[in-house]
C-alpha cells in the first residue's frame, strides 16, 4: 500500500524516508547516520493512496479535498473530503468514489 506520512512537528509531508512494518508501527530514517527510529504515534498520521487520480493526473489521498464537476470546469456540483469507509473510498459520507467521478474530479488540497 503507497502511503505518505505528515508530521505534526514538522508541519510537512514525507513522501519517503520513512518505513512502515507489518504491525503498522513508522519507523523514520535519521538522515544522521541511516538508523531507524521508531515514531512516536501522536508525531504523524500516516495518510493512504486511494489508487485513483484525478483528472489531471495528480494521486488522490485519503483526506484530500476534491471539486466534482457537472461536465464543464466552471460549474462546480461541490466540494468533498476522501474518506475511507465500508470497505471503499467515498466522497465524505455521500458516495463510493470511482472510474465514474474521475473525469470530472479535480484535487484541490
Amino acid at each position: 500500500m503507497k502511503t505518505k506520512l505528515w508530521h505534526k512537528i514538522l508541519k510537512t509531508f514525507l513522501n519517503d524516508g520513512f518505513f512502515l512494518n507489518s504491525k503498522g508501527e513508522v519507523y523514520i530514517i535519521n538522515e544522521m547516520d541511516g538508523d531507524l527510529e521508531k515514531a512516536l504515534e501522536n508525531t504523524y498520521t500516516l495518510i493512504r493512496f486511494t489508487g485513483l487520480h484525478d483528472l489531471n493526473g495528480q494521486e488522490i489521498y485519503e483526506g484530500d479535498i476534491v471539486k466534482l464537476y457537472y461536465h464543464h470546469e466552471s460549474i462546480v456540483q461541490n466540494q468533498y473530503e476522501i474518506k475511507y469507509g465500508a470497505g471503499r473510498w467515498m466522497l465524505d459520507d455521500w458516495g463510493c468514489l470511482s472510474d465514474l467521478y474521475l473525469d470530472n474530479t479535480k484535487k484541490i488540497r
